[in-house]
């Protein structure tokens, strides 16, 4: 495989895991509403039929695991396709994104919006 092929599957693959990571990460206000959040209400769900674990504690676990995810994600997948890095404030405001959302997620189950999925 020559350097150009070489540098498209970089391109690609980065591209792909950037994308995936993109729409785990809380950089933009919709992923978190239309993925994060149903995503971690399902999670959270299917791990409280096998360990009996508080299902508060277990959406804001797997909310705050999918962040974390979509960010690494991100970082990984730039670095590959672009040789660039996130910055700290690009970092760092994505946490604050997702600590505005877990106390969404906090006030959701509070209210009763959001429960447990019972299988």
């Amino acid at each position: 495989m020559g350097f150009a092929a070489s540098r498209r599957k970089e391109w690609l693959t980065g591209g792909a895991l950037a994308m995936i990571g993109f729409l785990l990460s809380p950089v933009s206000w919709w992923n978190d509403v239309f993925i994060n959040i149903p995503v971690s209400w399902l999670l959270a769900s299917l791990i409280s039929t096998v360990m009996p674990l508080n299902f508060s504690f277990l959406i804001i676990f797997c909310y705050w695991l999918t962040n974390f995810a979509g960010i690494l994600l991100m970082y990984i997948g730039s670095r590959k396709a672009l040789s660039k890095k996130l910055s700290v404030r690009e970092i760092f405001l994505s946490l604050v994104a997702a600590l505005g959302y877990t106390f969404l997620l906090i006030l959701l189950i509070w209210l009763g919006v959001i429960k447990e999925i019972k299988w």
